[in-house]
């Protein structure tokens, strides 16, 4: 049984499971001040792939032609951001900040 299969057929199970360990480390581990900055950079490995409809399988594909990766990596995650900043500047103006944010969020979630 592949990896993708036993995750699909325990689905409930690791649910479960992740909540309860999640609940038990929180209880126990008062003030862990260590994992609060990795709470956006963990949400953001778990959402998007289910914003993408990202399939496990294809991972391996995508990794094997590294180049394509590299760039696509490069293009999504830096020069669009980058992008969408900069013209956030040239068109809003930093007085509005929350259309500036708005501008930028779009420009960058697919």
């Amino acid at each position: 049984m592949t990896f993708p299969e036993l995750m699909r057929k325990y689905l409930p199970l690791w649910v479960a499971l992740s909540i309860t360990l999640a609940l038990l480390i929180g209880y126990n581990i008062q003030g862990i001040k260590v994992l609060k900055p990795a709470i956006p950079f963990l949400l953001f490995v778990m959402l998007y792939p289910m914003m993408i409809n990202l399939r496990v399988e294809d991972i391996g594909k995508a990794l094997k032609d590294w180049k394509l990766f590299s760039m696509a990596a490069f293009t999504n995650f830096l020069l669009t951001p980058l992008l969408g900043a900069l013209w956030t500047l040239v068109l809003f103006v930093p007085a509005v900040p929350y259309l500036s944010t708005g501008f930028i969020l779009k420009v960058t979630v697919p």
